[in-house]
């Protein structure tokens, strides 16, 4: 099933740098442990962080021809900094967060996320499962990132380029 977006949604998420769809999944449970690159290892979350009407509704918000998967990660208490400042992938284009009752938040990486999440009724947004999408992903040091080296486990170095098989294409429009 292809969504499609009204004029009054883009319109919001240009001016708001974000837009919610309610119900957007059906509700489930987030019942595994905090981390990122949870898809690696749990098909579920791999289900959801994988799929192509998310990122196809992204890439039309963000006027992005293509986009890749950069992250999934749960547990957003780390999250002090905007967006683009917090994680160790460079090339960061936006992403969505999923709540638990299927809701969707889908933003634009300059939003001030890390802010927004405090606030009414974004909070039941914090936690949830966020997926990040990219464009040329580079993998950098990034001490504000708590998962900074999560990607040597994987064999990647500081400079490298993310490659399109465990970072792959989602979307292609």
């Amino acid at each position: 099933m292809r969504w499609v977006i009204s004029h009054s949604q883009k319109y919001r998420f240009q001016e708001n740098g974000y837009e919610i769809f309610i119900h957007f999944f059906p509700p489930f449970t987030l019942d595994f442990a905090q981390g990122r690159d949870l898809s690696r290892t749990n098909p579920s979350v791999h289900k959801i962080s994988h799929n192509k009407d998310l990122a196809a509704i992204s890439a039309d918000f963000l006027g992005k021809p293509t986009l890749r998967f950069a992250f999934d990660q749960t547990g957003l208490s780390f999250f002090k900094n905007p967006f683009m400042e917090s994680f160790s992938i460079q090339g960061l284009v936006g992403g969505v967060i999923i709540k638990q009752d299927g809701s969707a938040l889908f933003f634009h990486p300059e939003l001030p996320l890390h802010e927004l999440l405090l606030t009414e009724p974004m909070v039941g947004f914090s936690s949830g499962l966020m997926i990040g999408y990219c464009q040329k992903p580079l993998y950098i040091h990034n001490p504000l990132d708590p998962y900074n080296a999560l990607l040597k486990n994987i064999g990647y170095n500081f400079g490298d380029n993310l490659k399109e098989s465990s970072h792959p294409t989602l979307i292609r429009l």
